[in-house]
């Protein structure tokens, strides 16, 4: 309120303003970048946090690597851009064959009823195409 302002002396330090008000401009999404600070210093973050590095981390590391992400081979950024989009496709059915070979049971030749599955192998084998 520009009346508060009015005779506080700090009013130099705070505003340069005419009318006494002092503006705040704050980007969109600060609220979140907020949030995401006060959860970061939460005991289950720091349990986590480390996993990060064996799994996302692990996938940008790899592909780095093995693909040649480390330097550009290619002028513009699309065609990079598509080039990094093929990588990936291409690291995500590597990862679906993986599944495939892990979760392809055989039954026993003493059972009749094929393995059970549970609700993620099921959707892991919905997604290698092999049910």
């Amino acid at each position: 309120d520009p009346k508060d302002c009015k005779d506080c002396p700090l009013r130099n330090k705070c505003t340069k303003s005419k009318n006494m008000t002092k503006v705040i401009e704050r980007h969109l999404w600060e609220e979140f970048r907020e949030y995401a600070d006060e959860i970061r210093h939460t005991m289950e973050w720091k349990e986590i946090y480390p996993q990060r590095k064996e799994t996302i981390e692990r996938v940008f590391a790899d592909c780095k690597e093995n693909n040649g992400l480390r330097f550009t081979r290619l002028k513009g950024l699309k065609k990079n851009q598509q080039n990094a989009w093929l990588i990936f496709a291409c690291h995500n059915l590597k990862k679906m064959s993986l599944w495939r070979g892990k979760y392809r049971r055989k039954p026993s030749k003493n059972s009749i009823n094929p393995p059970k599955y549970t609700k993620k192998d099921n959707f892991i084998l919905e997604i290698a195409y092999i049910q």
